[in-house]
């Protein structure tokens, strides 16, 4: 069997699509996951049944409730949150939409809530225009400028972002106010491949993808982006399982390199 490799944005969206299929097998407990907010609190986030949507609640320190937000569960398709970072002012996260449960048409959001309040003050699709094909996997919030990151991969105008192999990676900067400010491209080919040492280019030659876990900026300007590479295999234990009439995942993650991508403060 051919392996299949893991896109980043499938990387990204494994924990959500998990727990959704755990809400359809009736596990019917919703908070998923607990980020502390300093001197506040803490946010739970969890899932609505079926998958439909989200579920965001904050609570004091003595677990008073201050505040709950909901996605519609009657409205279309289908779309999961990533919370990348929780600070003293904002919940910034992931917010993927399908037009269907099982379908892989993916369309990519970042989402910022105020955390005193729960108001949700940005939902901004990744894709600037109708040429672009973007899928997102990480955004950070940068309090000293009042900026906000996000990277991802993009992909041939034909594919499909998400499911199909993509040509590189963006740097995307943002204003508080939703506005695109800045956005860079990185070709595999043209600009990373000869930069990495031996090793991670043998990877990429592979098939191997970069998630990208962090961005730091240095007060130099720079920005440093801390990156995994990984693919995915068939799980040849798994699909003896599946064959069985058991239960388990058929794909297996695999691990390459860390690595730390420099970029001066014009993304170059």
């Amino acid at each position: 069997m051919d392996d299949h490799k893991l896109t980043n944005s499938e990387q990204a969206s494994l924990n959500n699509s998990r727990a959704a299929d755990e809400k359809d097998q009736g596990n019917l407990g919703y908070d998923l996951s607990i980020f502390p907010v300093a001197n506040q609190g803490f946010i739970t986030n969890g899932i609505l049944k079926y998958g439909k949507g989200y579920t965001l609640k904050m609570y004091d320190n003595k677990a008073h409730q201050k505040w709950s937000f909901s996605s519609p569960e009657d409205g279309d398709g289908y779309e999961s949150i990533l919370i990348n970072e929780v600070n003293g002012k904002y919940l910034i996260g992931n917010v993927i939409k399908r037009p269907g449960m099982m379908s892989h048409a993916m369309t990519y959001y970042f989402v910022v809530f105020n955390v005193a309040t729960g108001k949700k003050m940005l939902e901004v699709p990744v894709e600037s225009n109708s040429h672009e094909q973007l899928s997102l996997n990480t955004i950070t919030y940068d309090e000293a400028t009042d900026q906000i990151y996000i990277i991802g991969d993009y992909y041939a105008e034909t594919d499909k972002p998400g499911n199909s192999r993509s040509k590189g990676f963006f740097f995307k900067t943002y204003g508080i106010d939703g506005k695109e400010i800045n956005k860079q491209m990185y070709s595999w080919d043209k600009d990373v491949k000869s930069k990495l040492p031996a090793e991670a280019n043998e990877s990429l030659s592979k098939g191997a993808m970069n998630y990208t876990h962090k961005v730091l900026k240095g007060d130099d300007g720079k920005f440093y982006l801390v990156c995994e590479q990984f693919s995915k295999a068939a799980s040849g234990a798994g699909i003896a399982m599946m064959a069985m009439g058991g239960s388990a995942s058929v794909t297996k993650a695999i691990l390459w390199n860390m690595l730390i991508y420099v970029l001066n403060k014009d993304l170059l």
